[in-house]
């Protein structure tokens, strides 16, 4: 598989991370394909495959040598099973320049698409929130543009920074950041909403 420029998260954008998240391309190979190959090497290897390899959700978890040395530790790669890899990219990537992880630009994102009728998936785009979910957009310069305001577009998305700067105008913040208020106030995350 061709991962290198299929990083997520904070994965390559910041100093260090927690564990290496990947995006795999679910139309390519399956989890049960790339599960049984990362076994087989385990066993290749003398490990047993249940210390080193197992399946959750969408993902494959490795157990992986730091710089392929085991005594420099490990670390977790997750490798996450996604059907439309550049829309997820997009949308699970965390902005090295932000006061902010990846996970709360989402929060924030979906608490504005909330107050709109929508919601954010990661693995398929903007949607309706009434069933059947339909896809609106998986375009984020088009979902900035829905999200924000006309002019608005994929970089104004780029962090909680950046988006909160977008709404500075809207008649209509207060609605849209209401979900994300809470959330952070909840989680004990400094919510700052000037830039």
């Amino acid at each position: 598989l061709e991962l290198q420029d299929n990083a997520l998260g904070s994965t390559g954008r910041k100093p260090t991370s927690g564990d290496l998240d990947l995006a795999v391309d679910a139309n390519q190979v399956t989890k049960y394909q790339l599960y049984n190959k990362l076994a087989q090497w385990a066993q290749s290897h003398g490990f047993k495959p249940e210390d080193y390899v197992r399946k959750s959700g969408i993902s494959v978890h490795l157990k992986t040598p730091i710089n392929g040395r085991p005594d420099q530790g490990y670390v977790q790669t997750d490798f996450m099973f996604l059907k439309d890899v550049p829309f997820s990219k997009f949308i699970l990537s965390a902005p090295a320049d932000s006061n902010y992880k990846g996970q709360d630009r989402n929060v924030l994102m979906n608490s504005i698409a909330k107050s709109m009728g929508y919601k954010l998936n990661q693995n398929a785009g903007l949607l309706t929130r009434t069933e059947p979910n339909q896809l609106i957009s998986n375009d984020p310069d088009e979902i900035a543009k829905i999200l924000l305001n006309k002019k608005a577009t994929r970089d104004d998305l780029h962090s909680v920074e950046t988006i909160v700067a977008a709404l500075a105008k809207d008649p209509k913040r207060d609605a849209k950041l209401a979900d994300a208020r809470e959330h952070f106030a909840r989680e004990g995350v400094p919510f700052f909403e000037t830039t």
